[in-house]
């Protein structure tokens, strides 16, 4: 402000009624008062929000549990409906991210045979059906069915299975020698049924190309014998590490054929090693040496499965069409495997020829793991402060 203007300020503020300048005074002071009151309310937000933050929450755990924790006031309207929308914009710009280079326009916008990676996000409507028809038929012919003998087991297919839980153990042998896959499956889960008809049954099916139920039931064999045979007294392991082996064998040839289930067994098995295991640590029985001979026997597995089905006029594996649903939803499982298993699938013991193979965090898998986050955490937690928010209105 040049002197001529301040010149001319101060004049007219000298002329001006008592009761005027007493006005501008109070407004002055107004002013004031306002400005100091919305410092604080930004200061209360920013409080709030790492408080809420999922990733501060964590790294502020132990410093809340000793110490008691005061809440703070409520926000006045105005910073609450700016704190509200705040939130709701993060939740935006973080759902934005789930969407490769965070472009959201291309959602549902995909046909099937373009390159996509999250089918739910990405395909449009009826792609995303054939998507899921043709995923339910890959998943149907690996095996992937499931009885219901208790109301919280999962109905998955259970429509192609449930005329054969209730036939007696004859009809289901009958069938069964017919390679009638549901009869096989049937014997190999029900309860009722005897050990080695269970074990017969599932290494049909795996002859009969299932890399689901039959896999994974020879699968728990093999780390249950692990487990019954280690001694952690003893220092003789050979006996745990070759059943170890052999678990781990089916695991890569499931992996080799796209399905994931054998590898979430063992994953089951390692994550409590201490009562699933016996006390045995998977990390500190297996090496790259061992890795390099799993390999070797899987390809060997999967070469002799090959003879023997050609030997039976069943075709090769190599005859099976591709199905991007399968890959497609490899990579999903693998996403969901990190997400509720990454402890052990980040420890350095695997060899690097898994992790470059199987356990690959490529683009779509790191895009998965993102959205899985940002669905079952991120969003709830912003909802949630949203709502208490919301609340301090009642």
């Amino acid at each position: 402000m040049s002197p001529t203007s301040i010149s001319c300020f101060g004049y007219w503020i000298n002329n001006l009624p008592l009761c005027s300048k007493i006005a501008l005074l109070v407004i002055f002071l107004l002013l004031l008062i306002i400005g100091i009151f919305y410092s604080n309310s930004f200061d209360v937000a920013e409080k709030q929000e790492s408080e809420t933050n999922p990733v501060m929450l964590a790294e502020n755990t132990k410093a809340k549990q000793s110490s008691d924790v005061v809440e703070s006031a409520p926000l006045p309207q105005s910073s609450k409906a700016q704190r509200i929308e705040e939130l709701q914009a993060k939740a935006d710009a973080l759902y934005k991210a789930t969407f490769e280079n965070g472009d959201i326009t291309k959602k549902r916008q995909y046909h099937y045979e373009d390159d996509w990676c999250v089918a739910r996000a990405d395909l449009k409507e009826n792609e995303f059906h054939h998507f899921q028809n043709e995923l339910k038929e890959w998943l149907l012919q690996r095996g992937h069915v499931y009885l219901r003998t208790h109301p919280e087991d999962p109905p998955f297919n259970n429509e192609f299975i449930e005329s054969y839980q209730e036939l007696d153990e004859e009809t289901l042998t009958q069938l069964a020698q017919n390679d009638d896959q549901m009869a096989l499956i049937t014997l190999a889960k029900r309860s009722d049924i005897s050990d080695s008809i269970q074990r017969k049954s599932a290494r049909r099916l795996v002859v009969l190309g299932d890399t689901s139920t039959g896999l994974n039931i020879l699968v728990h064999r093999e780390l249950h014998e692990a487990a019954a045979s280690f001694e952690p007294d003893s220092q003789d392991f050979s006996k745990s590490k070759r059943h170890l082996i052999n678990a781990m064998t089916l695991v890569e040839y499931g992996l080799m054929r796209l399905d994931t289930r054998a590898l979430f067994t063992f994953l089951y098995y390692a994550e409590d090693h201490q009562s699933r295991l016996n006390g045995m640590a998977v990390d500190e029985i297996l090496d790259d040496k061992d890795f390099s001979e799993i390999s070797k026997r899987a390809n060997a597995f999967y070469d002799w499965l090959n003879k023997k089905r050609l030997s039976q006029s069943l075709p090769s594996f190599e005859m099976e069409q591709g199905s991007k649903a399968a890959e497609i939803h490899y990579k999903e499982q693998l996403s969901y495997a990190y997400t509720n298993y990454g402890k052990i699938l980040n420890a350095s013991w695997w060899s690097a020829d898994w992790k470059n193979k199987y356990l690959a965090k490529d683009a779509c898998v790191s895009r998965l793991l993102a959205r899985e986050k940002f669905m079952n955490e991120q969003f709830p937690a912003i909802k949630e402060e949203i709502k208490k928010l919301q609340q301090q209105d009642n």
